[in-house]
């Protein structure tokens, strides 16, 4: 995955709704996490690359953990996209640090591999995706429905439906106003 893929990844994860999910959906989001840590043998041999090595079990990732993963992702999410300056209340973080734990192999030629449990390589590696500006300026969380969406030219909803939505309270709130000032003109 390229780290468009990546985000995209990320912006599903954080909107899916595990406790449905269907068996083959469920296959596809242990495959598509683990295809997460995959790298291209291009960028496996560029130097300064970071490695993320998480075990290899055999098994596909376990169901019961993405709950937790996907909560965590959620708040990370919200504080990524949110001004600079409104993650610190009173000159406290409203972020709570993550506990991961990971092992760091520095090997010549700059490359680092971090070698860990899923969790904390995800956690880990969404960190690094977070910080990247130019990644976060597509990504958005939508107003009517509090979704995360991959954001395509100037959208500003996740879907036709909040648009609408949005459009019809804007709309109805405009008649109102309307009918506030008729009732306020026809008092004097």
């Amino acid at each position: 995955m390229n780290t468009t893929e990546q985000l995209q990844f990320i912006v599903d994860l954080a909107n899916k709704d595990l406790a449905n999910i269907r068996e083959g959906d469920l296959i596809n989001l242990q495959d598509d996490f683990e295809r997460f840590f995959e790298m291209s043998d291009k960028e496996r041999m560029t130097p300064g690359t970071i490695h993320y090595n998480p075990p290899k079990t055999g098994q596909r990732y376990p169901a019961k953990n993405f709950p937790a993963i996907q909560t965590e992702l959620k708040t990370l999410l919200r504080n990524a996209l949110l001004p600079a300056w409104t993650a610190l209340v009173d000159g406290e973080s409203t972020v709570k640090p993550t506990d991961i734990k990971f092992q760091r192999i520095f090997i010549p030629g700059g490359t680092i591999v971090y070698v860990g449990n899923h969790r904390d390589l995800f956690s880990l590696k969404l960190g690094y995706l977070l910080q990247n500006p130019k990644l976060l300026t597509n990504v958005r969380q939508c107003e009517p429905c509090g979704k995360f969406f991959f954001r395509v030219r100037r959208q500003k909803y996740c879907s036709r439906q909040c648009t609408l939505r949005t459009n019809k309270k804007a709309y109805l709130d405009s008649l109102r106003e309307k009918a506030n000032l008729k009732k306020k003109r026809g008092r004097k």
